[in-house]
């Protein structure tokens, strides 16, 4: 979730105006820099609130897809890649290791896994119950993102 800020003489006067802009935005897209200087991308980004406070109005946003230094993207691979991400909401599972075309699929759950699972059913909430990992070994293909690629295919 992301943050944009609209500091304004006249906010006051705008703020109807904002608003109206705000409520006719359906999906944006943000490019900037990130605190080491890297390239970063949000698309599909949409926003969840509006507020205002000390003559500013603020709004905040989800992003559906971030890519961060996407010059990377078509770097080749140099080592063995590890790619790993987290599944919501998993009760039960057990540790699970399987060969795949791009390398080794390991699941398991996170540690205090259950304490998540009662927050879950108490609040009504999602939360990153167990890990995925895919272990690639020095990859046969060209680049980073065609590796990307072919995980979202699995």
């Amino acid at each position: 979730m992301g943050e944009i800020r609209f500091p304004s003489e006249t906010f006051h006067e705008k703020m109807h105006d904002l608003y109206d802009l705000f409520r006719a935005i359906r999906k944006f897209r943000l490019e900037g820099k990130d605190e080491l200087g890297y390239r970063v991308i949000l698309n599909n980004c949409y926003l969840i609130s509006i507020s205002e406070s000390d003559s500013k109005c603020f709004s905040k946003f989800n992003s559906l897809e971030v890519i961060q230094n996407p010059e990377r993207l078509e770097d080749s691979p140099k080592d063995e890649i590890l790619v790993e991400f987290g599944l919501l909401n998993m009760d039960k599972t057990f540790r699970v290791t399987v060969d795949t075309h791009l390398g080794k699929l390991c699941l398991a759950h996170i540690k205090d896994h259950e304490e998540y699972l009662r927050t879950i059913k108490i609040h009504n909430i999602s939360a990153v119950t167990a890990i995925a990992q895919i272990h690639i070994g020095k990859p046969a293909l060209n680049t980073h993102s065609e590796i990307f690629f072919r995980i979202q295919l699995m």
